[in-house]
């Protein structure tokens, strides 16, 4: 079976084209789930028909999911614990929850010894390390080994959750908006009435009388 057919197995219905994941050309986003599964070598993936994936620990308000998985195969059993980070992020890819920045881990030695634990830390979608760091120069010279067959089994799980609503993408380049500072209206400071006194109509001068002088009266004498 080739790489595409298990792919096509694992998401039951492949719903999401590659070009919608792959990186966005004007963000700076890092490796989502749906990227791993499709950039991984098929060795990584092959066996991933036996192994099932259930939900051990949910706490989507953090961004974080924990799944344990068993396989029917004798070498890699388990169960093992593979623990999902989702991340705030910018730069629309996808509106699903497979096209978004996550972290992973898995605690089995395939992870550990088979490039998967190194090839995380060095693209930066390392949940946490398991592994010396050292670089699996045998085992993975070509650094495709990047997810395990344990978490490939668990996303489709992790697909049927709902992006929470703290981590609802950004849109990218849009200006922040100006908040509009209402102006109170400028009062008019009104300058005090001053009441004018009516005009009074103009008057003639009053006329001065001279007193009249009384002239005395002349008596005339008898004879």
């Amino acid at each position: 079976m080739n790489k595409e057919a298990i792919i096509n197995e694992i998401l039951s219905e492949r719903t999401i084209s590659l070009e919608c994941l792959i990186t966005h050309p004007f963000a700076k986003v890092a490796i989502s789930a749906g990227e791993l599964i499709f950039r991984t070598n098929r060795r990584s993936i092959k066996y991933v028909k036996g192994c099932v994936a259930t939900a051990k620990r949910n706490d989507p308000k953090n961004g974080r999911w924990t799944f344990s998985v068993r396989c029917n195969q004798n070498w890699s059993k388990g169960p093992y614990d593979v623990r999902f980070k989702l991340l705030k992020s910018k730069g629309l890819k996808t509106k699903g929850i497979l096209g978004r920045e996550i972290k992973v881990s898995c605690n089995c030695n395939a992870w550990k010894y088979n490039g998967a634990d190194f090839n995380a830390l060095d693209k930066d979608y390392s949940e946490r390390q398991y592994s010396n760091g050292q670089p699996p120069n045998k085992r993975d010279p070509q650094r495709r080994f990047l997810i395990c067959k344990h978490v490939a089994a668990c996303i489709p799980l992790f697909r049927r959750f709902i992006i929470p609503e703290g981590f609802k993408e950004e849109p990218m380049f849009t200006k922040p908006k100006k908040q509009l500072i209402q102006k109170s209206p400028k009062k008019l400071i009104q300058e005090p009435k001053i009441k004018k006194e009516p005009e009074k109509p103009p008057t003639r001068p009053e006329i001065v009388k001279k007193p009249t002088r009384i002239k005395p009266l002349k008596v005339r004498k008898s004879l």
